[in-house]
């Protein structure tokens, strides 16, 4: 990501005053327009300066650890992302949920039949998802796996989807997680990718995403068939209080990795 240094060199509420003589009502206007002015570009550059330290910050795998030790992180809900659902007709085969928390995404899709595989890096996360699917007598495959590591895999899968593991990457590792997911995904096969997008304000959570993004590292080897507005659902606690009502703002992708190397 690109941020644009904000600074010029400084400017005084005299160097406006003097250039000119002003009547006192319209000095103060000047004087008011200038100093409203000062506060916008401080505003812009502290921006800048978080988003940047958003998109180069890696990822910290204890943050997740601790996240489940405690209460309930915000996606930790009791049903599947509505976005998935929306499209589950759309959906069929063997699935890859990548990064699957506890499981509920990844249970959906092996009751209706999907041969399921779900990896997150936290086992308590894995260990939860396990005991899920045992207590509601659903067959799925869950495994301890590092997102990064999708190259390494001797599998390979007709779907996947990404509930809110895209977001959480800096520029670099989302460029690695992008080329496991191209490891692990059949010719033809398609990904289902729910992230943060930069729609949504403020800092709390992970980094936003914008969809030129999303164009740009799904551009070698895939097709960007769509990238629509969307929300990522969260608990209720969270639900217009840390986030926007009805949840983080968010884009929906559908990508599809091609069917063969395009020839130059």
């Amino acid at each position: 990501m690109v941020v644009e240094d904000y600074r010029t060199p400084p400017v005084t509420a005299g160097d406006i005053t003097n250039k000119r003589m002003l009547g006192g009502e319209e000095r103060e206007t000047m004087v008011s327009l200038f100093l409203l002015c000062q506060h916008v570009r401080e505003a812009l550059l502290l921006q800048g300066q978080c988003l940047k330290r958003m998109a180069i910050t890696p990822l910290d795998q204890t943050t997740f650890q601790n996240a489940y030790s405690g209460e309930a992180p915000a996606w930790e809900i009791p049903t599947p992302q509505k976005a998935l659902v929306a499209v589950a007709d759309q959906i069929h085969g063997t699935l890859l949920d990548s990064g699957c928390g506890t499981g509920e995404n990844a249970l959906f899709f092996a009751a209706r039949g999907c041969t399921v595989t779900g990896y997150d890096f936290v086992p308590d996360a894995i260990q939860r998802a396990a005991s899920k699917a045992q207590e509601r007598g659903i067959a799925a495959t869950f495994l301890v796996k590092d997102g990064l590591t999708l190259g390494d895999w001797d599998e390979q899968f007709d779907n996947i989807i990404d509930s809110g593991v895209f977001h959480v990457f800096s520029d670099e590792d989302a460029a690695r997680y992008v080329m496991g997911l191209a490891h692990v995904l059949k010719p033809g096969g398609r990904l289902f990718l729910i992230c943060f997008s930069d729609a949504e304000p403020g800092l709390q959570g992970p980094r936003r995403i914008s969809k030129q993004m999303l164009h740009d590292r799904f551009q070698e080897g895939w097709t960007v068939e769509s990238v629509t507005p969307s929300n990522y659902n969260v608990r209720p606690e969270y639900d217009g209080s840390r986030y926007s009502a009805g949840g983080p703002k968010a884009w929906f992708a559908i990508i599809r990795k091609k069917s063969f190397e395009s020839k130059p």
